[in-house]
């Protein structure tokens, strides 16, 4: 049975979302964009290796510039390169919503993006992460995509 959740208040244990899915899709993509979220601000290389699809196609296009970075090897080497910057990303979300049918969900994430380096101002960015997920013993990142407010906005 697919459920939309289109207010705060149709589904309050889990924040501001938007879906139509069953719940334990929803539950299981939220739960995955949660897990990345907490990867990328511990700079875990490790466990955001494993929340990626083991796949040829897998990609990330990151929110600075154009680049897009295909396959696992491309993926991970960008990854290790933000990681080892002075630079740590964080998330907080305003909206979220997701969509799943059978083996694949796709996801929108609207909030902004924390920016810290060691004695240096906080920065924060508005900030748009969008993705698709194919379940393969969980759900896995097949694609994502971030985008934020350019700076002449």
């Amino acid at each position: 049975i697919a459920r939309t959740f289109s207010r705060a208040s149709d589904a309050p244990w889990l924040g501001y979302c938007r879906s139509v899915a069953g719940l334990p899709d929803i539950e299981g993509v939220l739960a995955a964009i949660d897990d990345f979220g907490s990867c990328l601000a511990a700079q875990d290389l490790g466990g955001t290796l494993e929340l990626l699809a083991d796949d040829p196609h897998v990609t990330v296009i990151p929110s600075e510039g154009v680049e897009a970075h295909r396959g696992r090897a491309a993926v991970e080497a960008f990854f290790r390169r933000i990681y080892a910057a002075p630079r740590r990303y964080s998330w907080r979300w305003r909206d979220r919503w997701v969509s799943a049918e059978g083996a694949w969900a796709s996801f929108v994430a609207i909030g902004d993006e924390f920016v810290d380096v060691t004695d240096a101002e906080r920065l924060v960015i508005p900030y748009c992460l969008t993705g698709t997920l194919v379940w393969r013993d969980g759900w896995r990142f097949l694609l994502l995509h971030g985008s934020e407010e350019s700076a002449g906005a």
